[in-house]
């Protein structure tokens, strides 16, 4: 029994001792892998060694995993996409020690020239091509896809693919005359994914038709494919949900349709330069232009794309003529420190066989220098201060307002058209700037955020803000908020506190989330004591919150006069709260009084912007001042690049019978950009009606003019007022259908 026990006693302790030397081996090897990854760099050193150790499948395995898998590493693959609608892409856990372009470049090639033939193939070969392009070497790209095509199937689905990678390019540069026979061989191929590639092969035969100056092919080439899509989708067309992950196509044929209506639509190009303000290019950077159909940043593909060489230049050939926003794709190395000119705006009209230059300038971000640290502010005024921008003509004053969540700030206009690069403001007028209007999912208005509410009136929060320079013509040349990195203002905090208040029963009311009876504590202070400017102000921001979020006629009769007492008070007012009583003014048609404060607006502000140009074009039509009306829109047109007011300057233009040939022009001319894929939208009213008025124009044409009168006599009462519906039915399908549309149109 003894020697039983001292055995398994023995036998134990062995046991234990092996189990103690396996985790002693492991943990070695977790702590290595450990320090392995510790950081970026050592993460990609480790993958580095295991690829060059690695031989035959292997090391191709590991390449693939290492260089070409992640969707980071995909073309056109952005950090940033800065625009109109700017987006920033998130970063995964795959993401950590990426490697650089200048790394997997070797990668890249070891792998097109020796691992098996099979999808990875092609999509290394692609990432290798845009690499090569992004070096000014694309003849390499063109040798190397060459190459690597006779070790493909004769019928595979790989050769196709590259097949329409090469052709693509082909496109890409300029040369549709080498696409067309590529194309050509790829339809030829019964491929084992025929189906799978139909979208991306009846895409390039509607460019290489447009190309070609087919512009009709180009169409049924692009509505075949559609049409294809969606039965293999099983749904018509337009409910088809495989566009939300590729929706070009229809954005393209409506593109193309429109250019074909107008008779332009000879090919475009676009061409230029991404530098720094310093001359130095700015290469891999994305070049996209983006139609009124598809604006939206990053996510959504656009057939118009380049790629910046070492010398930072790109082209984009064979465009359809209309109009498109620009935007950038650039990683945060190139970002840093530099500011991006974005606006929304910003509209570029490419016509029929123009070859259109433009180069691009980035900017050092704008320093900012006071207030910042935190600063608590307890005088009677503020100056802000920041370094000036060479070729800036005025600059804007951004202020941002923390949220209720303390996670984000919202951002509004404090002052704009400031000349020089500081503004001195009395503490009055900053606490009379309201904050962004924002509120929960329920549309509810006792949701509404209460700290964008009380905004600068809070002595307990901290504001940040921004500047903005624009140059001349109004373009924005770069801003103080942006990436900075490792710059040296990348620590510093640009808060400040406003001290010189202190919150009251009402705020805090608000500040719980008690809106109701902050309301009514608001209104009860300025009942109780009239020079109460403060519970004067807060009682108009919480009606207009009621009223912009749930519709509510008793809070606007309740704010216009509290409005007008508030910017007649010894205190003053900010420009906004004098713009939104003449907005609310305008929608009632008190004409006398709107012309008063809308004037006052722009003399507070420093100028007005377009859309305020168009309001005040489109009073003057409403009260039967057609001329003038027609002066201030062509003027409007001019300065809105988005023309978001054509509607109503088309309608002036045909209720003093100019001919209609020339209207149509102009509606051409004036496309509503706004308006996405309905940017033509007024065009295409106007052939409508053309159509229907032959044969019978006198007529038609004395009808349209009662039917526009009767509707412009309505609005002289105000938008508001229950008579600004649409006229009765006028007979003719076609005006009914223009009248509705201008009716909407605000």
């Amino acid at each position: 029994m003894t020697i039983l026990r001292k055995k398994r006693a023995w036998l134990t302790l062995a046991l234990a001792l092996l189990l103690l030397a396996a985790a002693a081996f492991w943990l070695s090897g977790v702590f290595e892998r450990y320090q392995a990854f510790r950081t970026p760099e050592q993460q990609k050193e480790y993958m580095l060694e295991q690829i060059e150790s690695a031989q035959g499948e292997d090391r191709f395995e590991r390449i693939f995993r290492s260089a070409i898998e992640s969707y980071v590493y995909e073309p056109y693959t952005f950090d940033v996409h800065a625009g109109p609608n700017s987006s920033v892409r998130g970063s995964g856990e795959d993401e950590f020690g990426m490697l650089t372009p200048q790394e997997r470049l070797p990668l890249l090639e070891q792998y097109v020239r020796g691992a098996a033939p099979g999808p990875e193939l092609i999509r290394a070969a692609g990432q290798l091509a845009y690499e090569y392009d992004a070096l000014g070497r694309p003849a390499d790209a063109d040798r190397m896809l060459a190459a690597a095509e006779p070790r493909l199937g004769e019928q595979s689905a790989e050769r196709q693919d590259l097949l329409l990678l090469r052709a693509e390019r082909e496109l890409d540069r300029g040369r549709a005359e080498s696409a067309g026979p590529l194309l050509e061989q790829q339809r030829s191929l019964a491929g084992l994914k025929a189906e799978m590639s139909n979208r991306q092969s009846g895409w390039l035969a509607s460019r290489l038709a447009f190309a070609e100056q087919q512009p009709e092919q180009a169409v049924r080439a692009a509505s075949r494919t559609l049409d294809l899509d969606a039965k293999l989708q099983g749904q018509p067309a337009s409910e088809d949900p495989a566009y939300a992950a590729y929706p070009t196509l229809e954005p393209y044929r409506a593109l193309l349709e429109a250019a074909i209506r107008r008779g332009d639509y000879a090919p475009a190009s676009f061409a230029g330069t991404l530098l720094r303000s310093d001359g130095r290019p700015v290469s891999r950077a994305g070049v996209f232009l983006r139609s009124p159909a598809n604006t939206d940043s990053g996510s959504v593909p656009t057939p118009y794309r380049a790629v910046t060489d070492p010398n930072g230049r790109f082209e984009i050939p064979y465009l359809v003529p209309g109009f498109y926003r620009l935007e950038l794709g650039l990683d945060y190395d190139q970002l840093n420190g530099w500011g991006v000119p974005e606006s929304e705006d910003d509209w570029i009209e490419i016509r029929g066989g123009a070859s259109v230059e433009h180069e691009l300038m980035l900017q050092p971000l704008i320093k900012r220098e006071a207030p910042a640290g935190g600063q608590e502010l307890t005088g009677d005024t503020v100056e802000f201060r920041w370094s000036p921008v060479e070729g800036a003509a005025y600059y804007e004053l951004i202020g941002l307002v923390p949220n209720s969540e303390h996670n984000g700030y919202t951002g509004t206009t404090i002052r704009t058209h400031i000349p020089g690069n500081k503004l001195t403001l009395p503490i009055s007028d900053l606490q009379a700037t309201p904050g962004a209007l924002s509120w929960g999912e329920d549309g509810k208005w006792e949701q509404t955020d209460p700290t964008s509410r009380l905004a600068y009136l809070n002595p307990d929060e901290p504001f940040s803000w921004d500047v903005r320079a624009y140059d001349k013509a109004g373009r924005m040349l770069t801003q103080a908020y942006g990436y900075r990195g490792e710059a040296e203002e990348a620590g510093d905090s640009f808060d400040f506190y406003l001290r010189q208040r202190k919150l009251t029963p009402a705020d805090r009311l608000l500040l719980d989330g008690k809106l109701p009876q902050a309301l009514d504590a608001y209104r009860g202070s300025v009942q109780a004591n009239s020079s109460d400017t403060d519970s004067l102000r807060m009682l108009t921001r919480l009606l207009d919150a009621k009223l912009q979020i749930e519709g509510d006629e008793a809070a606007r009769a309740e704010l216009i006069p509290l409005l007008e007492r508030l910017i007649e008070a010894d205190a003053g007012a900010s420009p906004q709260e004098v713009k939104q009583l003449s907005d609310l003014l305008y929608a009632e048609g008190d004409w006398e009084r709107y012309d008063r404060y809308d004037a006052l607006y722009g003399k507070l502000n420093g100028g007005t912007d377009a859309q305020n140009h168009s309001r005040q074009a489109a009073s003057l039509l409403y009260r039967g001042h057609t001329d003038q009306a027609i002066t201030a829109f062509e003027a409007t047109m001019r300065s809105d690049s988005s023309h978001t007011f054509v509607g109503l300057y088309l309608a002036a233009q045909l209720m003093t019978q100019k001919p209609w040939a020339d209207v149509l022009e102009l509606a051409q001319r004036y496309p509503d950009l706004d308006q996405g894929e309905e940017a033509y939208r007024w065009e295409k009213l106007l052939n409508d009606m053309d159509a229907e008025r032959s044969g019978r124009a006198e007529a038609f044409d004395q009808q349209l003019r009662s039917s526009l009168s009767a509707l412009m006599d309505s609005r002289a009462a105000g938008l508001n007022s229950a008579t600004s519906a649409a006229p009765a039915a006028s007979g003719f399908a076609s005006i009914d259908a223009y009248i509705e549309t201008v009716s909407n149109a605000e």
